[in-house]
């Protein structure tokens, strides 16, 4: 075989290769709690921007559905006093860790 020929040449068997190189760094082989966390971490972040993204999609196509039907003032309007609906339990948690750190005073 020619000189130039060899550099290119590629194992012969190649799982017999990389179970050679498993066996020389065998911690490569276990993925460990760090690497591990972080495999979750990716999963767990993907997933949340996806909903995120799904949700804002959503939430534009309801709102111009509803402007639609109603015009844009009464959509606004709408969208208004769904905000305010929802900041109601924070405005109670608020409320209610005041009077836990004062004591009911």
């Amino acid at each position: 075989m020619p000189p130039f020929r060899k550099k290119f040449r590629r194992p012969a068997n190649r799982r017999r290769t990389r179970s050679l190189r498993a066996q020389q760094f065998p911690h490569r082989r276990d993925p460990g709690p760090d690497r591990l966390l972080a495999r979750i971490a990716r999963t767990v972040s993907a997933l949340w921007h996806f909903a995120y993204d799904a949700g804002m999609g959503l939430g534009a196509m309801g709102f111009g559905v509803l402007a639609d039907r109603t015009g844009y003032s009464g959509a606004f309007v709408f969208a208004a006093a769904l905000m305010l609906l929802a900041s109601v339990p924070g405005w109670r948690d608020r409320n209610a860790k005041a009077v836990a750190l004062t004591g009911g005073r």
